[in-house]
């Protein structure tokens, strides 16, 4: 058996390991942004919105013979930024502020 033997159960998995991650990642910087977003840092915003993008384009450009269809993997990609603002709002009601 080779080493790195891709079989539809691993490429599966694979998949399924980038959506779940994209998603934690979707809500944890949401929720990060909602409860600590004082509007300090702009390279904090953009960089969990570059990640989101990444993640994204990975869940698009899997192989399509071994993941699900195309039109799947577009809503799963589109819930991204859905998630995360999502998120964002649900976090901001238990932000204090400085008020």
């Amino acid at each position: 058996m080779p080493l790195l033997e891709f079989t539809q159960i691993t490429v599966m998995r694979s998949f399924n390991v980038i959506v779940s991650s994209a998603y934690l990642a979707a809500i944890g910087s949401g929720v990060f942004f909602g409860l600590f977003g004082c509007g300090g840092y702009v390279w904090h915003k953009r960089l969990a919105l570059w990640a989101l993008a990444t993640f994204a384009v990975a869940i698009l450009a899997c192989p399509p013979y071994w993941t699900p269809r195309f039109l799947y993997r577009l809503l799963l990609a589109a819930m991204l930024p859905l998630l995360f603002y999502f998120a964002r709002v649900l976090a901001a009601s238990f932000n204090l502020g400085f008020a």
